[in-house]
Formats: C-alpha cells, sequence, structure tokens
C-alpha cells in the first residue's frame, strides 16, 4: 500500500483497500477479501480523502456499498442529555436492545470521559440468519459513516455487519465502543477535510484504545497488540489499529490518555502536533518507549487493555575492538538490539533518545557515555598517568533501546582496544600521506584560518565535530581516545543552546584534557606544539 509519511493512502492505495472491504469498484482490479479486517471504517476514510479525484463511476458504487440496507434495523442514539441517568434494562432483551442498550453505554462512557457531542447517531444492523454458516477468520464487523452538512459534521451512521450479531457479548461490546468513539473523532474534527484526512494512528488507533479501555478486551483486536508489539520498527505515522500501544504507553508514562484525546484532534491532520499535544515528547514518555515492547519489567515492558503475552525478541550485534556500528533510529519508530561487546571498552553516543540496560544497570541515555567492558583490564597506563575515564563497567552483552521520537536519533556505538602503552618513547610521526594526519593538517589548516579570535557557534562546534569524527576510523591505537575526547567535547557543544568559546567554559567533562590531546596529534604528525 502507498502510504505517506502522515499515514494517509494515495488514491490507488485507497481504492484498493476499498474494493477489498467491499466489492468490485469500477477501473480497480482486486478481488474482494474480507478475512483479516477489524472494521471498514479506515478504508471508508482512505476513499474519502480522494472524492474529488474518483471518477463519477466510482462515487457512485462507493456510496452504493456505504447506503444502510434497506431493510436494516435503524437505532437512534440520543446525546447523553436525552439519556439521563436511567437506564431500562429488559429481563430478557432481544438483540436490538441490546444492541441498543450497549451503543447508549458506549456515548455515556466515552462522553463522561472527554464530554458529549451534537450531532445525530443511528446504529444499522442486520441480524445474522441462523441458518448462514459463520465466515472464518476475522470478519469486518462495523463502520461508520460521518454526515457533513455544508462540509460541517452533522452526525454519522455507524453499520453493525451481520457477522457481528453472532460474535460473544464482549466482542459487540468493544466493536460498538470503537465504532462510537469514530463518531465523537469526527465531531471534534469539526469538517469533512480534517477528518478524512486525519492519520489511521489516530482514527484507528486511538479508537481501538477507546474500544478495548471501555467495552474489551475482544480477542478480535489481539492481532493489533501483536503487530505492535513485534515490529516497533513501524513508525507510529504509518501504524492504524496496532497504533493502541502508542495509548497505552501514554499510560505507562504517567499520562492520562483520556486528558490528551481532545488536544490530539485539535492538532487535526499533523501528525507531529499530536503526537506532540499528547505530551509524547517527553522523557517519561520517549525513555521508555522502545523498551518496553521487550516486556521484562519496569521501563522494559508495557501493558494496557487487552494486551496479549507477546514480547519483541532482539536481533544481536557484535561490537569487537575497532568496531564503529552507527546507530539511527527514524521519527517516530523504535527497537531494540542486543550487543555482544567483545571489546576493552565500549563508547556510547547518542543524539536522541536510548535506553541501556547492563547487567542491574538500567539507564537513559542522550548523549555520550564509556565503558570498560568487564573481564578486561582498563588501567593499562604508564606510570604516573591517569586511566581512561569510565562511567563503569558493563558484562559482555547489554540491551539498547533506541527511539527516534519526533526528531529522530543518531549516533554510535564503538569497541575501543586499549594497547599496552608505550611509556619510553613518543609516538612516532606519521608519514606526511598517512590518512589519519592527512585528515588532521586539514583540520589544523581550517581552524587556523578562522583566526584566534573567532567565537566558537554551534555551526563551527558541529564541523569540529564532524571533522573528528571522520577521523576516528584511521587514527592510530594510541591517539583513539584523544580524538574520541576532542569529538565529544565538540558534539556536545554544538547541541546546546549558546556554545560560546569552548575551551573557556568547563562546562564539559574531559575539556581540561583538551591541550594534551591536541599536542599528542601534533607531535604524532610532526607539526611543531604549540602552535603559531
Amino acid at each position: 500500500m502507498a502510504v505517506d509519511e502522515n499515514g494517509a493512502y494515495s488514491k490507488a492505495a485507497a481504492l484498493t483497500l476499498f474494493a477489498t472491504a467491499y466489492g468490485p469498484l469500477p477501473g480497480v482490479d482486486v478481488q474482494q477479501d474480507l478475512n483479516g479486517l477489524e472494521d471498514r471504517t479506515l478504508a471508508i476514510d482512505a476513499v474519502a480523502r480522494h472524492r474529488d479525484e474518483l471518477t463519477a463511476e466510482q462515487r457512485s458504487a462507493i456510496d452504493a456499498y456505504l447506503a444502510p440496507p434497506e431493510d436494516a434495523i435503524r437505532i437512534d442514539v440520543p446525546p447523553v442529555a436525552q439519556l439521563g441517568t436511567m437506564r431500562l434494562v429488559n429481563a430478557n432483551p432481544g438483540l436490538e436492545d441490546a444492541i441498543r442498550e450497549v451503543a447508549e453505554e458506549a456515548r455515556m462512557d466515552i462522553a463522561a470521559k472527554i464530554g458529549d457531542h451534537e450531532g445525530f447517531m443511528h446504529i444499522y444492523f442486520k441480524p445474522r440468519p441462523a441458518d448462514v454458516k459463520p465466515i472464518e477468520g476475522i470478519y469486518p464487523n462495523g463502520g461508520t459513516v460521518a454526515e457533513y452538512d455544508g462540509g460541517l459534521f452533522n452526525g454519522c451512521n455507524i453499520t453493525i455487519y451481520d457477522e457481528a450479531t453472532a460474535q460473544s457479548g464482549l466482542q459487540l461490546t468493544a466493536l460498538m465502543t470503537h465504532e462510537v468513539m469514530h463518531c465523537f473523532q469526527a465531531a471534534a474534527h469539526g469538517d469533512v477535510e480534517t477528518h478524512n484526512n486525519a492519520p489511521g494512528w489516530i482514527n484507528e488507533g486511538m479508537a481501538t484504545w477507546v474500544g478495548m479501555e471501555l467495552g474489551g478486551p475482544s480477542p478480535n483486536y489481539e492481532r493489533f497488540w501483536d503487530l505492535y508489539l513485534v515490529m516497533p520498527q513501524i513508525p507510529l505515522t504509518s501504524r492504524a489499529y496496532d497504533a493502541v500501544g502508542f495509548y497505552a504507553h501514554l499510560e505507562d508514562a504517567g499520562i492520562d490518555p483520556w486528558g490528551v484525546i481532545r488536544p490530539i484532534l485539535a492538532a487535526g491532520t499533523n501528525s507531529l502536533d499530536a503526537y506532540r499535544s499528547a505530551g509524547a515528547d517527553s522523557e517519561a514518555f520517549v525513555d521508555t518507549w522502545a523498551s518496553s515492547v521487550l516486556r521484562d519489567g519496569g521501563a522494559w515492558d508495557t501493558d494496557g487493555p487487552g494486551i496479549t503475552s507477546t514480547a519483541y525478541k532482539p536481533g544481536v550485534a557484535i561490537v569487537s575492538n575497532g568496531a564503529d556500528l552507527p546507530l539511527s533510529q527514524p521519527f517516530f519508530s523504535n527497537d531494540i538490539r542486543r550487543y555482544v561487546l567483545e571489546a576493552d571498552m565500549v563508547e556510547i553516543e547518542v543524539d536522541g533518545h536510548a535506553r541501556l540496560r547492563a547487567g542491574a544497570m538500567d539507564l537513559a541515555i542522550h548523549g555520550s557515555v564509556r565503558y570498560c567492558v568487564e573481564g578486561h583490564d582498563c588501567s593499562k597506563v604508564c606510570p604516573g598517568s591517569e586511566p581512561p575515564l569510565t562511567d563503569g563497567t558493563v558484562p559482555s552483552s547489554v540491551l539498547l533501546a533506541t527511539s527516534g521520537g519526533s526528531e529522530g536519533l543518531v549516533g554510535h556505538i564503538r569497541g575501543v582496544k586499549l594497547e599496552e602503552p608505550k611509556c619510553s618513547d613518543p609516538p612516532s610521526a606519521e608519514p606526511t600521506d598517512g590518512d589519519f594526519c592527512r585528515r588532521y593538517r586539514d583540520y589544523v589548516s581550517w581552524a587556523t584560518a578562522l583566526g584566534p579570535d573567532t567565537d566558537i557557534t554551534q555551526e563551527i562546534a558541529g564541523e569540529i565535530a564532524r571533522r573528528f569524527d571522520d577521523m576516528y576510523p584511521v587514527a592510530p591505537a594510541e591517539l583513539k581516545n584523544w580524538v574520541a575526547l576532542v569529538y565529544r567535547i565538540y558534539a556536545t557543544f554544538a547541541k546546546i543552546e549558546e556554545p560560546a568559546n569552548i575551551p573557556a567554559t568547563g562546562q564539559v567533562g574531559g575539556i581540561s584534557e583538551l591541550p594534551k590531546a591536541l599536542q599528542a596529534m601534533h607531535t604524532y604528525c610532526g607539526l611543531a606544539w604549540p602552535p603559531a
């Protein structure tokens, strides 16, 4: 399916989805396949976005599919103010009474959380004949079509398909609550263009969570939980029903989903605004979003209505001495990976949100950390010298969860080999055509051209960090720690609001070592120290 970065279907994809859910359409070569669908609202919304682009024949066929059957039973669900607090309960309710009661209860329950909406709500259904064999697999049980007067919300028609009338009360209640929530969403969006173009993670993901929270848990929705848990790499903006886990994780992070439903809907069609309106930019949310699908306690677990026992199984990568593995995570997506550490030390540098589990250690990472790997000697230094600075020791197997959040993530995980130090002889000068010294001399020429009175702006700090990051893979072993130190200092200042004069600030750990690092590199590459 062709779905853009905001979760919207292309015209061709929308027509294919609708024909799969409902049946043949003019000019669409696809067979109806009801297996695996839960409701048809996603298909309805997808083609509605492109209505003006469709042929008259396609619009006519779609309208015919969406029109309630002439012989269907219709139930009117009035506003909550008209329902009052008195409930009529039949001792032996029939199907019509049961559906009416479920629909009214759903409207009252949702309204109690976020306030009611104006506009009619009609429920249409036809009982499945007793002599008709049930359809195997998951059948599309319902669909909601909003109606508009002059482009503004007027009410909605909910159709409950005959197969749903033969399901359990729990399944029907979750379904009805899901469909009723679609009416609240359409009313909150207000106009046809906004509602039709709102992304699936809002329209369907939110309705699925509401249906499960108030009406479920229904086994019909378990597969959406499974998809959320085993495929964290799918961006939120490409999700629909399986975005149920996003709303559940809001609650994990201490954010009441009911309290942010109205702000999310007010964001309309903009996924970024909606995400931020949910409070999902908070560290409490992003720092535990990726790790939660492991289902292993604390920040590495999640919960929610109807959640299954499914858990994500991380991939494995090896970090050997000298390895430099990139870390990246696209916007709104997550991942977890297990790293087997075969290096003396490991450095993790993250611009974004990551979470490390290393034995009993569990912490969020937003910058740089360096650890000695258990079983390796990280104290190999010359007499009178200090061992390399580390943040502690980690076992040889660690988990790293990475979250793209709303800004993405970039970084590296590196394996550092600690050579036996040469305490008597200084490093020998590298030939002038050596790769490291060529890049270092280019840096020195560039930095000299800036002039001694140049203030280090954020842009300049970023360029320094980029140059030293480029030097690291070709640096000799005895200089790698110095190169990494310069990179960390300037990469840090490239991200703060006012980098100012970096050598004078003293805000970054290890900055007092900066002259030693530059002197070592100057000496190695045969440059005079101190520079003229």
